[in-house]
């Protein structure tokens, strides 16, 4: 039958990929952009354009040399910050802007990074 009805169960499982659907393109509202490379240091520049705060974030740094061949993939993660005093900072507000600064492999002529994963909590 042409017209036919979908059943609970597959209204089931498009309701599961939809929300991982959504749930995947949260990460699109970081931005992530490489600022300079200097002293075998690597420098992204990161923004959260998220209706949330930060508190948590994993990066996966992808390091290239001059021919743009691959030398290297890291995996690195940012958490947020408590003060003397016992204070909770989160690792980028709300339409701000924050850098990370990592050691790359001395041959780096350019890196990439993105984001794994990220926590709002």
């Amino acid at each position: 039958m042409i017209g036919k009805m979908i059943t609970s169960p597959q209204k089931a499982i498009i309701g599961v990929f939809l929300l991982f659907s959504l749930s995947a393109c949260s990460k699109e509202g970081i931005q992530v952009e490489l600022a300079e490379i200097k002293n075998n240091l690597v420098l992204f520049a990161v923004e959260n354009h998220t209706d949330q705060d930060i508190y948590s974030i994993e990066f996966e740094i992808t390091y290239y040399s001059t021919d743009k061949s691959l030398l290297k993939i890291d995996t690195v993660a940012y958490s947020k910050t408590t003060d003397v005093s016992g204070n909770i900072f989160p690792f980028v507000k709300v339409g701000e802007e924050t850098t990370i600064t990592y050691s790359m492999p001395q041959e780096t002529s350019s890196a990439s990074a993105r984001v794994l994963e990220f926590k709002t909590e």
